[in-house]
């Protein structure tokens, strides 16, 4: 006795090439939901914030599609400072914005435990927009109350930036 095939018979055929059709329609479809197909050849490109949050734009075809700018970049130098309170009661900590795009940095924090001794002294940088390439500058002072040795940590923050950046603090004095 010989076998046949579902798909030999003609209506498994056709059974057969609808699913597949069915699929294919599905599959169609979540790539138009998605903005992966679709759209107008004058539709806009998706452009991201500066302030790294996602943006939607629509087609005329009304798919949207959500773009997250690329994060803000930025060095500061140095990141260990150590300070006196007779030769160097003071000195500059540079940020520098590494990104394409401008960016905005936040009021600088001192923590820790000998936070008291040290103050930051925002130059240009807090609530300054600062362009792609460009610096900005803040003061890091020693204030010491009593003799002894401190230590801080100055902390700078971008906004939209993944993590902040911490400058290490030391002080010595002798009063």
């Amino acid at each position: 006795m010989e076998k046949r095939s579902f798909w030999s018979s003609a209506p498994g055929i056709i059974t057969g090439a609808a699913g597949l059709l069915s699929a294919t329609a599905a599959v169609v479809g979540l790539l138009v939901t998605f903005g992966v197909i679709g759209g107008s050849s004058d539709s806009k490109p998706a452009v991201g914030t500066d302030d790294g949050a996602p943006e939607q734009t629509s087609s005329e075809s009304g798919a949207t599609a959500t773009t997250v700018a690329e994060a803000p970049t930025f060095t500061v130098d140095p990141t260990s400072l150590s300070l006196d309170q007779l030769l160097t009661k003071e000195a500059k900590i540079v940020v520098k914005n590494t990104s394409d795009k401008a960016l905005s940095v936040q009021s600088p924090t001192l923590r820790g435990g000998d936070a008291a001794q040290f103050a930051a002294k925002d130059e240009s940088c807090t609530d300054a927009k600062i362009p792609a390439g460009d610096t900005c500058e803040m003061t890091v002072m020693f204030t010491p109350k009593a003799s002894g040795r401190y230590s801080a940590t100055l902390v700078v923050t971008v906004k939209g930036a993944p993590a902040p950046v911490e400058v290490a603090l030391r002080g010595s004095a002798v009063l």
